[in-house]
This record gives C-alpha cells, sequence and structure tokens, in this order.
C-alpha cells in the first residue's frame, strides 16, 4: 500500500544524522568503558603526555649526540614534575637520559630496544615508579622512549571523553547542512513561487551542475532568499522574470528584470527603515535582516545589474569545493 505521506528529505537527513550520531556514541561509549577497565581498581590510568612532550625535543647536540632541547613545552613539564626523569633509545642504540631516574629503572637502558609497550602504576600515594614506555619515530628515527607518567583520574577521563564525543556530531551537523544547502535554495524558491506567479512574473530556479558546498543555517538561509524573492516581487514591475540560481563556486544570485538599483543606493538599501519608493506595509527591515543573515555566515553580499536590466542580490559564500 502506498504511503499517503512519504518522508521529506529533510526528514530523512535529521533521521540518518541521529542514527550516525547514536552509532558514535555507541562507539566512544564502548571505548570509554575499555579505558576504564584497564584503569583498575582506584580508578587512575598513566597518561604519557610528559613523555610525548620529551620526545618531541630530542634534537643533535653540536656534537652530534642525541640531547633534550629547552623547549617551551619541556619547561612546562619540569615546572608540573620538578623531580621529570627521562631515557630514549634508538635503533642505533644512541641513549638520551635526563633527570635523576629511579634505581630500580637504571637498569633498563641497554634493554629498551626489546620492549614496545608499558603503563607501570604503583600500588599506592605517593607514586615514585609511575612510568610509561611507548614506541616513537620522527624524521631522527626510531625510539623507544621511556619516562616518568602523568596520572589521569576518571574525572579528568570523563570530561576529555566528553570533549571528543561532541566534535564528531559537530562535524556531521555541519556536513548535513552543507549537503542540505541546494534543497533548503529549492524549498525556498518553490514556497514563493505561487506569489511571484500570480503577480504576474515568470519564476525559474536554477540550481548549478555540481552541489555547491555553502555551510549555512537552513531557517536563516531559507528566510534570506524569501525575503530577496520578494523585494525583487515587490519592486519589479510585475513583469519579466525572478531567478534564483545558485553556482558551483558557492554563489546564490536572486535576480530579475525590473528597474534595478542606482550604483548610488546599492549600499544604503540595506539600511534599516531605508526605501527607494515609499511603500504602506512593512517595517523597512527585510534587506537590513538579509544582510545580518548573510554576515553572519561569513558570505558578502552585492547588488549587481542582471542580465535583463534588473537587479540581482548576489550571496557570495566563497566556497570552492563541490561534490
Amino acid at each position: 500500500m502506498r504511503k499517503l505521506w512519504p518522508r521529506s528529505l529533510k526528514q530523512r537527513l535529521i533521521a540518518q544524522l541521529l542514527v550516525l550520531q547514536l552509532a558514535i556514541l555507541l562507539a566512544f561509549g564502548l571505548s570509554f568503558v575499555s579505558l576504564l577497565v584497564l584503569a583498575d581498581e582506584g580508578g587512575v590510568l598513566v597518561s604519557p603526555a610528559p613523555v610525548e612532550k620529551a620526545f618531541d625535543a630530542i634534537r643533535r647536540g653540536p656534537e652530534g649526540k642525541l640531547v633534550l632541547a629547552k623547549t617551551e613545552e619541556m619547561g612546562r613539564v619540569h615546572a608540573r614534575h620538578p623531580d621529570f626523569w627521562f631515557i630514549a633509545r634508538n635503533d642505533h642504540g644512541e641513549i638520551v637520559r635526563v633527570g635523576n631516574i629511579p634505581a630500580i629503572y637504571r637498569g633498563m637502558s641497554e634493554n629498551l630496544g626489546r620492549m614496545t609497550y608499558s603503563d607501570i602504576r604503583d600500588a599506592g600515594e605517593p607514586s615514585p615508579y609511575l612510568a610509561v614506555l611507548r614506541r616513537r619515530s620522527n624524521a631522527k628515527g626510531d625510539f623507544t622512549v621511556f619516562g616518568q607518567g602523568e596520572l589521569m583520574s576518571q574525572s579528568a577521563l570523563i570530561l576529555q571523553f566528553s570533549r571528543f564525543s561532541l566534535a564528531p556530531m559537530l562535524v556531521l551537523l555541519a556536513l548535513v547542512t552543507v549537503a542540505g544547502v541546494p534543497w533548503i535554495v529549492n524549498r525556498a524558491s518553490r514556497d514563493i513561487s505561487p506569489l511571484a506567479i500570480d503577480e504576474g512574473y515568470e519564476f525559474s530556479y536554477e540550481p548549478a551542475v555540481q552541489r555547491s558546498l555553502v555551510q549555512a543555517g537552513s531557517p536563516s538561509l531559507r528566510r534570506t532568499i524569501i525575503n530577496l524573492a520578494k523585494n525583487a516581487i515587490e519592486h519589479a514591475g510585475n513583469r519579466g522574470a525572478i531567478v534564483v540560481r545558485v553556482e558551483r563556486n558557492g554563489v546564490i544570485e536572486i535576480c530579475d528584470d525590473g528597474p534595478g538599483v542606482p550604483e548610488a543606493e546599492r549600499e544604503r538599501i540595506f539600511e534599516p527603515f531605508y526605501r527607494l519608493k515609499p511603500r504602506h506595509r512593512g517595517a523597512g527591515h527585510g534587506l537590513n535582516l538579509v544582510l545580518q543573515i548573510t554576515r553572519r555566515h561569513g558570505a558578502q553580499m552585492t547588488v549587481l545589474n542582471s542580465p535583463g536590466g534588473g537587479a540581482c542580490f548576489r550571496m557570495d559564500f566563497g566556497s570552492e569545493a563541490a561534490e
């Protein structure tokens, strides 16, 4: 049996977004639970951040030996961990050491090449033997790095998880908005076309051959297009054509065959309450609102002459990409 009310594109986009969000939340949730299980009792994990910063500071000294440079990051590490220690050994057997290495670890430097990963935590507080071991590579070679770690509590882990789990959702929202722009413009054109035709105009919508990737909020972009089309309907003399056009390079145009806008007036028409011709209806905020919305989305608004001699309002979002 055929459905009387088929789902709209907007409903399908929202449904797909919700499914993707749930999938991402599930994946992150499973990862988060795994991390908590790894933390064991006590609710702590070992962060390799200080060791990573020390690895980034490895340099070649004047004599060609490996040294640890005094970078800003290392300054912060020493400020936070005054007793910080670190060992790094490359695959050629070269070793660099920094700090007072605990006696229990001093004999490990010659055997670092045999290990690839380790997190070491003390049974209680304080934690003099807290350490991490990792394999790392850069332009200077392949290294095994071993050094003082940093405790990461459950609360810090939850905060970090929350921050990273939100990022893909925001990206998905942006992608759905970008992908839906041609549909938004098409819908706005369909909404306004009956009014334009009733007023004696030919109305057409010209989509881009390739989908234009413009990021803008659906309601505000739709309202902007409708306001510009209504402006054309009111001022184009009830004759000729009104065209809504989306171009590949992130440009949306609303053009008419009316008398146009004098060049000297093309900036003033966006001022609140300013009109080229007096009207009995409206407060005069339409074009000013259009300009504000356009600027809020990082786009430029210009008024040009249309091919038919009328006005052409051009919104340029500066997008080079196309699908």
